[in-house]
């Protein structure tokens, strides 16, 4: 999807008063998002954060705008990638660790029931 006009204008009116004071991505992304009002930040289509896990994606959208940004003031942004959400998390829900454990005590007792059951019997 192709920037609007609106958002080309905001970018450019960001990249004037910041130049190349940032360089990080998503401090940038927040002052380019601060340039619009609340019912044209939607309509950019930038990303927002993982629910659960609270850490940032980067998508089209974004990486579009890096590309303008970058066309404009000739700085790439740089994409810290410990604030990047990693795409091999696995949701977990609650108490799942203590059906595992409950798992394996249950065998830990069959184990030592039968071994009871094997000495005792010679």
């Amino acid at each position: 999807m192709p920037l609007s006009e609106l958002a080309k204008d905001r970018i450019a009116y960001v990249a004037a008063y910041v130049q190349d004071s940032i360089t990080d991505w998503f401090v940038l992304k927040i002052e380019i998002l601060r340039a619009f009002g609340r019912f044209d930040r939607k309509k950019l289509g930038m990303s927002r954060r993982h629910p659960s896990t609270e850490k940032l994606f980067v998508n089209e959208a974004d990486r579009e705008i890096m590309e303008y940004w970058e066309l404009l003031t000739g700085i790439k942004p740089f994409v810290d990638e410990t604030k990047l959400h990693d795409p091999n998390w696995v949701y977990r829900p609650s108490g799942w660790r203590l059906a595992e454990i409950n798992e394996k005590r249950k065998a830990e007792r069959e184990a030592a029931k039968s071994s009871k059951n094997h000495s005792g019997a010679g």
